[in-house]
């Protein structure tokens, strides 16, 4: 008979249970860990922003037959006399500056990969390449 009680003894050991409170800051934790890993290793946003999608143009006769065209993952450049050059977007970084955005986005060519850095003026709605500020461009009316 004492061997029976010795051995239900033994079985009892291994179903402790657990402080409810103590379960309860473990979850906590858990989730709390857990979130913070996912905040950080999102990727980053491989679409254009909305407000430079569509085709620019500029009135700078130098470039007359110039543009730029932004879908949501594409970048077009209108390289003159019907030429154009293509990029696939592969990710954007967004920096706010006093009153302009910068955007830095990067794509990939036949050629490789490129980064291009535009300056957006939200107030009179201009975009500019970051190393040609004189050379403006405006959204073409759809």
């Amino acid at each position: 008979m004492d061997e029976g009680l010795d051995r239900k003894m033994s079985s009892d050991k291994g179903t402790e249970r657990w402080n409810p409170q103590v379960l309860y800051y473990w979850v906590l934790s858990i989730l709390i860990v857990g979130s913070l890993l996912v905040s950080t290793i999102t990727p980053k946003s491989n679409d254009i922003p909305a407000e430079l999608q569509g085709t620019w143009i500029t009135s700078d006769a130098a470039h007359a037959d110039r543009f730029l065209h932004f879908s949501v993952m594409s970048i077009v450049f209108g390289t003159g006399n019907g030429g154009v050059a293509t990029g696939f977007v592969q990710g954007v970084d967004v920096a706010v500056e006093n009153d302009q955005t910068l955007y830095a986005i990067d794509y990939r060519t036949d050629s490789g990969n490129q980064r291009v850095l535009l300056v957006y003026r939200p107030q009179d709605g201009t975009l500019r390449f970051k190393n040609q500020d004189k050379l403006i461009w405006k959204k073409r009316s759809s």
